[in-house]
């Protein structure tokens, strides 16, 4: 079975309600004509919810901009594969060289994030350098 392109945007640290929700109605728009691809979209994970509900009814998926290696625990700020399920997330970007530089997350690490997504429901988005 031949992979179907995927066409992924994300907005990294930037955003609010108002602009997640604005952006995603342009996009549904601008996009609904769009053939031959899959397309999502991974907003800051503050807005999830909101997008969620604005993508409601659209072909465009949604995405996390990453997520921990672990599932619970003392780790602030982190997200989960078990969180993202409350959300209809399907992809999950890992690997991005803005994590990789500022983060100082290596290669090992991203081996276990895989590791944990495909135990999951969700694919990974993976970027290289």
């Amino acid at each position: 079975m031949a992979r179907r392109p995927l066409v992924m945007g994300n907005w990294k640290l930037n955003g609010s309600k108002a602009f997640t929700k604005e952006l995603i109605e342009d996009l549904k728009t601008e996009l609904s004509d769009v053939k031959g691809c899959d397309v999502a979209i991974a907003p800051p994970v503050m807005y999830l919810a909101e997008a969620e509900a604005a993508l409601t009814g659209s072909t465009i998926a949604l995405g996390s901009q990453n997520v921990d290696v672990n599932v619970q625990g003392a780790f602030t700020g982190d997200i989960s594969t078990e969180m993202l399920k409350d959300f209809s997330a399907k992809y999950i970007i890992i690997g991005h060289s803005e994590r990789r530089t500022y983060h100082k997350e290596s290669d090992e690490f991203y081996r276990e994030k895989i590791r944990g997504i495909k135990t999951s429901r969700f694919s990974a988005s993976i970027m290289y350098r």
